[in-house]
């Protein structure tokens, strides 16, 4: 008769367990180039060489090199970017949609594009060129999209359009000798925004416009009456 309660707390310790220890984010892809060459890779375009355990561009106009993706089209990209010129790493990319960091020099984008009918969902964020800058991208279920320059959050917005899982990663420089290292890519959302503001929520301008109207008919109803009289 005694064996139930120790059962029972045996139990309660085992699920407690996993409660305060929850399982860690799994990389499903990473490469950081430290073996000293970018095989699993594929140039598409112009030249690539791998130096001091980083994957770098040639000093052609054109230099692009794609890997096969790896995870879902939700969870976290973290890579390292010294960016030169037009430099863009899609890090999603199907025959659907694509996910993209673009440089364009002074700019960062961060955007969804639709390849099938050419829309696109964009934001923006300060970047430096030629300077060394870690990125962390975050996408969860219901397409809330989070960059991380330095660890700082410098784009926050939501996208909830679906994106298939990924076919590839891709990096490529137009102009001046960009370079890529320690990419990890994991599918969970490793690092938790805080809660989107309330007039950033999707509900909020419809419900402003809702209320201007409401207001509007009011005062039209009153001022109606009151000539009545």
């Amino acid at each position: 008769m005694r064996k139930a309660p120790v059962l029972f707390l045996i139990s309660l310790l085992f699920v407690l367990s996993f409660i305060a220890c929850p399982n860690k984010a799994e990389t499903v892809w990473s490469d950081n180039f430290d073996d000293g060459n970018y095989d699993g890779w594929t140039v598409t375009n112009g030249t690539f060489v791998v130096e001091d355990g980083i994957l770098k561009t040639g000093p052609g106009s054109l230099n692009v090199i794609r890997c096969n993706g790896y995870g879902p089209s939700t969870g976290t990209w973290s890579f390292d970017l010294l960016a030169t010129g037009w430099t863009v790493v899609y890090f999603v990319v199907n025959s659907q949609q694509d996910l993209v960091i673009v440089f364009t020099g002074q700019y960062y984008y961060v955007q969804r594009i639709d390849v099938v009918n050419g829309s696109y969902s964009s934001v923006r964020f300060a970047g430096v060129a030629s300077a060394w800058q870690h990125l962390n991208v975050t996408r969860n279920q219901e397409g809330r999209i989070c960059v991380y320059n330095n660890g700082t959050l410098v784009a926050d917005y939501v996208d909830s359009a679906y994106v298939p899982p990924p076919d590839f990663f891709i990096f490529y420089s137009t102009g001046g000798e960009a370079a890529i290292d320690n990419i990890v890519v994991s599918d969970t959302v490793d690092i938790i925004p805080s809660e989107v503001p309330f007039y950033q929520q999707p509900w909020f301008i419809p419900s402003i416009a809702a209320v201007v109207v409401v207001i509007l008919v009011i005062v039209i109803v009153v001022l109606l009456i009151r000539r009545k009289r």
